[in-house]
């Protein structure tokens, strides 16, 4: 995927650790060579139970450090990927304006706002566009039929 930011083209490097192992899968040199002058960086917990886990942190420091070294710009993508319990998702219940568990919503909105303002303030000084839930169309229709992921009701209380 191609994203324009500040007019400028970046490039979508998917998701930038192993989300069993944690191990960074990125190709820093493909980057390189491609002379991009941003990327989006996806921040996703991965194996670890929040972005206050000293190794994610370790990991994504790196990341953005070896990134920025080279001059090039993070656009900040932080999704589904950044919540370890999405049961919420999985059972469409964040899709639907009145869901039979309320609970699940209300926890999962909990704990992605929380890890959402985790990780921009630990980011803030370097990275400057943060991306929230990007998906308000039905990409999710193959799970919770012709609806966005998040409900606007629900999307409302993300921001």
């Amino acid at each position: 995927m191609i994203l324009i930011l500040f007019y400028m083209v970046c490039i979508d490097i998917g998701q930038p650790i192993n989300p069993n192992t944690g191990q960074i899968q990125i190709d820093f040199n493909l980057i390189y060579n491609s002379c991009t002058p941003c990327v989006r960086l996806n921040f996703i917990l991965g194996p670890y139970n929040s972005p206050d886990d000293p190794q994610w942190q370790q990991i994504y420091n790196q990341i953005v450090n070896t990134l920025l070294s080279a001059y090039i710009k993070i656009y900040a993508l932080i999704g589904h990927e950044a919540v370890k319990n999405n049961e919420a998702l999985f059972t469409c219940a964040l899709s639907q304006e009145n869901p039979q568990n309320q609970n699940i919503v209300d926890q999962w909105i909990n704990e992605y706002v929380y890890n959402f303002v985790s990780i921009v303030d630990k980011f803030k000084n370097r990275i400057r566009v943060f991306e929230s839930f990007n998906e308000p169309n039905n990409w999710w229709s193959n799970v919770c039929g012709p609806t966005a992921i998040v409900h606007p009701k629900w999307f409302a209380y993300l921001i």
